[in-house]
């Protein structure tokens, strides 16, 4: 079946021939031919059965913990941002897998329902949140979930319950599965907490992301695992003492994160990393940045970790 037949058919709103710095945001060469974003849940179980099996396609959220190569060649790209079915249940709430974390985790709080604070503020998808087990602030999307729907490679709908998604620290059995596509999640509504400690606790938890955390530059978080910048340290012992020399008289200052950055880099002899990152593990863009000072970046990191890295995002060729 011609996709362009089908999409139209079917009220799929769709791009054709999309500049691939368009999806991402980065400056990347390259042109996807079909980018469709379906409005629901049952649009995306209706186009995924037509690609699965015929056509060559990637499913992705907001993009917020994948990387899409220059290289890439598919037939289709779903992008799920439209997906927000949301129902509301005794005891729970059921949202489409494109719904905003943040915007769920912050409409919950002001409920009065607590576990969620700590989610407020984490970029991405209540879908794939549930996949990774997204978390901060002894908030993880563990601790919240009920169950998962999804749509299996052959077709078929299933819910996966809390217990059966076996949780780890971010991860579930869904992880680095090719399952098929994770269509709805239903969180929990019954953990009421005091609204002012609640929004007490959020407050802070936003401040601390502001300071410490988020920066004003195109990123995808943490590229880097922490294993991996526990390894970066064992192999490089005196990286905290040099660090600290160089990040001290600028302690209180705006450029705290900036001088930091800067002595991470210079201690492990990459410099020329500087302009591109946050810290050791954040991978910013901007207009001059190129998919080669990425890759660059990967295999000094890979070098200076002994070669043990261990991605936090997801590399799509």
């Amino acid at each position: 079946m011609e996709l362009e037949k089908f999409l139209n058919e079917n009220n799929i709103p769709f791009e054709k021939d999309v500049p691939l710095r368009k999806l991402t945001g980065m400056n990347q060469a390259g042109t996807i031919p079909l980018v469709a974003k379906p409005n629901n849940i049952q649009q995306l179980v209706n186009l995924y059965r037509v690609v699965n099996h015929n056509f060559s396609y990637e499913i992705l959220g907001t993009i917020t913990n994948t990387y899409i190569a220059e290289g890439i060649t598919r037939d289709i790209i779903i992008v799920t941002t439209k997906v927000k079915d949301i129902e509301k249940q005794e005891g729970q709430v059921v949202v489409g897998c494109g719904y905003s974390l943040t915007k769920i985790a912050s409409d919950l709080s002001e409920e009065g329902l607590t576990g969620y604070e700590g989610l407020v503020g984490i970029p991405g998808t209540v879908g794939a949140a549930a996949i990774n087990n997204s978390g901060a602030f002894s908030s993880d999307l563990a601790h919240v979930v009920r169950e998962v729907q999804i749509i299996n490679k052959e077709g078929e709908i299933h819910t996966i319950s809390n217990r059966d998604l076996k949780y780890t620290i971010r991860k579930s059995c869904l992880k680095h599965q090719d399952f098929g596509v994770l269509l709805s999640v239903s969180l929990q509504t019954s953990e009421y907490g005091d609204k002012k400690e609640i929004n007490k606790r959020i407050k802070c938890y936003k401040e601390i992301r502001q300071k410490y955390i988020d920066g004003n530059r195109k990123s995808l978080g943490s590229i880097i695992k922490g294993d991996t910048v526990q390894r970066i340290w064992e192999e490089h012992p005196f990286l905290s003492i040099i660090r600290r020399c160089i990040y001290a008289p600028f302690k209180y200052t705006k450029y705290r994160k900036r001088a930091q950055c800067f002595s991470e880099f210079f201690v492990l002899r990459g410099l020329r990393f500087y302009k591109h990152c946050d810290n050791i593990g954040r991978f910013c863009w901007s207009a001059i940045t190129t998919e080669k000072d990425f890759f660059d970046y990967l295999a000094f990191i890979k070098k200076v970790s002994n070669n043990r890295i261990t991605l936090e995002i997801e590399i799509k060729k």
